[in-house]
């Protein structure tokens, strides 16, 4: 940024599409929906989105249609 090769907009995009916040992103998706640590499936994500084969949507959805998912919603009694 100080010497004017990386924009501000360069340097934002290249955070938000890092390993880091990928991590931080599917840790967050497997805490909220699956109550739980990702531990060998976060990697997995975490990969794909590395290697842009998987979207961050994705990811929340392949958590949120999982049977694990649905085991836990139906399990709490959540679903009508």
């Amino acid at each position: 940024l100080q010497n004017g090769t990386l924009s501000r907009a360069d340097a934002a995009t290249a955070f938000v599409n890092s390993s880091e916040a990928h991590r931080q992103i599917i840790d967050g998706f497997y805490a909220d929906f699956l109550q739980r640590t990702g531990s060998k499936q976060r990697d997995n994500w975490v990969n794909a989105l590395d290697g842009g084969s998987s979207t961050v949507e994705d990811a929340g959805v392949g958590i949120l249609a999982s049977d694990e998912y649905y085991s836990r919603v139906v399990n709490a009694g959540l679903t009508s």
